[in-house]
């Protein structure tokens, strides 16, 4: 059987940090972040180096026939220019075989009260510029990129997969940031949508480029069910967009709130955030192997 390959990509250090922290936690019962087991009689496995390209950030986990990497975008460009970012991408894709499964994973805001801290899993995206930078130059922002602008793309992955997923198990294992937590809680559902405000690269166009993607993504679909919004996760399924998609939000702050709410806890915003998106891959991956 040939082997495989789901990918993992994140989008910095210390969201890597912090997700690779629950994949290694030992095993003892009620306070490991992962299960003793991926399938009845089956070990764990071990988060094993995969340094193939000298990442820092780049690891893999075996599940059988299956292997899941784990990537770092900052590994090869710690920036928030999405013109940079939808050159790495590519790379990541082509170091090896066509991926079965992306998974997008990083901190992001939402637009309801008291979720600090919660992950939503969903499918969709949309990725809007709110036209504050200049357009990246060629190669570096694709046409075909540019052509997914204001348009929802789905998931193309069989969520039934994810139906008898361990909400129960990944809550209990949640750490609540310092600022405006919300109760633990895991969103599964293969509607929501990932809000991506690209081409924005500082933290004081946030609130204005937010609210011109959300204005965006409801004029494109009035009922859309939004999970969260931010720079990175809906972008990297428009540079995969043939290939099974999901994303994992961890929520960091409220829409807006960016300033009040993790620039004077940026430790334990980010970290709590991060350590439970690692809760619940940890938790996930089982299920999708």
């Amino acid at each position: 059987m040939a082997t495989k390959r789901i990918i993992i990509i994140i989008n910095k250090t210390w969201e890597a940090s912090a997700i690779l922290g629950a994949f290694r936690s030992p095993y003892n019962g009620k306070v490991s972040a992962k299960p003793l087991e991926w399938a009845p009689g089956k070990p764990y496995p071990t988060l094993q180096d995969h340094n193939s390209a000298g990442s820092s950030y780049h690891f893999c986990l075996a599940f059988g026939t299956t292997l899941v990497e784990l990537w770092c975008l900052a590994d090869f460009a710690d920036t928030s220019d999405s013109g940079v970012k939808c050159g790495i991408v590519p790379k990541i894709i082509s170091a090896g075989s066509i991926p079965d499964l992306i998974i997008a994973a990083g901190t992001a805001a939402s637009q309801d009260s008291k979720r600090n801290g919660n992950v939503v899993v969903g499918g969709r995206t949309f990725i809007h510029d709110p036209g504050f930078n200049p357009v990246p130059p060629a190669p570096n922002w694709p046409t075909e990129t540019a052509g997914l602008m204001d348009h929802i793309l789905e998931s193309g992955f069989e969520w039934s997969r994810l139906a008898a997923g361990a909400t129960k198990d990944i809550v209990l294992r949640f750490i609540l940031p310092q600022a405006n937590a919300g109760c633990p809680q895991v969103i599964i559902d293969k509607d929501q949508v990932s809000v991506g405000d690209v081409n924005v690269t500082d933290p004081s166009q946030y609130p204005e480029g937010d609210a011109r993607a959300l204005a965006a993504c409801r004029k494109a679909d009035p009922q859309v069910k939004i999970g969260s919004i931010d720079t990175t996760l809906a972008l990297v399924r428009a540079l995969v967009r043939n290939i099974p998609f999901i994303f994992v939000s961890g929520i960091s702050n409220q829409l807006g709130q960016f300033a009040s709410e993790v620039q004077p806890f940026p430790f334990s915003q980010n970290c709590a955030a991060s350590q439970n998106i690692g809760v619940t891959l940890a938790w996930l991956l089982p299920l999708l192997v």
